[in-house]
């Protein structure tokens, strides 16, 4: 990154104070202050195609469907609220995309089950509440994450990172002095389980996967440690590696990946996970056909819904696969 910043990223630092840019502008791209204005935090990290929609608050106008409503009856009022408006987020990206409202129920693991023909995924942290989404025809998967930026706790690194990755933390830290490269790890991996796991049906665990940054450019590489066969028809072949983007905005660590389609064809996965980029992250689909997420995560983030003005902070990580216990509602 050069010393003086470039007229977007003072723009988007303008935004949102906290914010900082990770990545050039490649031709045809939209500059991070403008995918602010126009997508959202999210997209940040996720690239065209996916729509998006976030607040930062739990607005009056969130509601639940009456499908939805049987899910969390009896819950604590924090959960009830979580789980109302990130549905309602989701509900707003979906309108985006061209979609009537739908319920967005837990299925699989808990990942959320997205209407026929689309991939989404869903995140919620303090603070933060988002889902993308994006026609199955293009993007196999989506996965996304955010977190508020902070360090994590003590002992949570070791559960984390695999030795390789610890041995690079120290370069990181001392390359980008100001950013948690501990959380945005963690916010990574956890966009990369939403995005695998509707594409696979199968658990990874932090362990599973050797994440490589890319300081300067804002992106992400992560070679996946155990076989990565797909279920039929999931629209990518062997999945042995997945690429995303990564984002510091607003007091939030942002992540995002999202698997392309190749084929164009829509096909209903039985584990009904849609894989979802947040960070921005595009993991080639050389199937070609597109497995219908019905757990509800999205790939690739297109446009931008904020629902809330307020921005608090939060680390976006990005990866298209909804984590089957719903990434946005349920921890691994």
């Amino acid at each position: 990154m050069p010393e003086e910043p470039m007229p977007e990223a003072r723009l988007l630092a303008e935004r949102t104070p906290e914010a900082r840019l990770l990545g050039e502008r490649t031709p045809g791209e939209r500059t991070p202050g403008e995918r602010v204005a126009e997508r959202g935090l999210l997209g940040l990290v996720l690239p065209d195609g996916v729509m998006a929609a976030e607040a930062f608050g739990d607005p009056p106008e969130a509601t639940l469907l009456p499908q939805e409503e049987p899910v969390v009856a009896g819950a604590v009022a924090k959960r009830v609220r979580e789980f109302t408006t990130v549905r309602h987020c989701a509900r707003v990206a979906l309108r985006d995309l061209g979609r009537p409202p739908a319920p967005i129920l837990p299925g699989e693991r808990s990942a959320p089950t997205w209407p026929a023909g689309v991939v989404g995924s869903m995140t919620h942290c303090d603070g933060f509440r988002g889902a993308a989404v994006a026609e199955a025809t293009r993007f196999a998967a989506i996965g996304v994450d955010a977190e508020p930026h902070g360090p994590l706790p003590d002992g949570v690194l070791g559960l984390v990172a695999l030795p390789t990755e610890r041995a690079r933390d120290g370069a990181l830290r001392a390359l980008r002095p100001e950013l948690h490269w501990d959380r945005l790890l963690f916010c990574v991996k956890e966009a990369i389980y939403k995005a695998w796991f509707p594409l696979t049906g199968r658990w990874l665990g932090f362990e599973d996967a050797d994440v490589t940054f890319d300081a300067a450019g804002g992106t992400f590489h992560a070679r996946i440690l155990v076989p990565g066969d797909c279920r039929p028809g999931a629209g990518t072949g062997p999945l042995t590696a997945m690429r995303g983007r990564f984002a510091v905005a607003g007091g939030f660590a942002l992540a995002g990946i999202a698997v392309e389609n190749t084929a164009g064809i829509a096909v209903e996965s039985a584990a009904g996970i849609a894989v979802g980029n947040t960070a921005g992250v595009t993991v080639e689909n050389t199937a070609g056909v597109t497995v219908e997420n019905t757990a509800g995560v999205a790939v690739g983030n297109t446009a931008r819904v904020v629902v809330n003005t307020a921005v608090p902070g939060f680390a976006l990580a990005g990866i298209a696969v909804e984590h089957p216990g719903e990434v946005a509602d349920a921890p691994r």
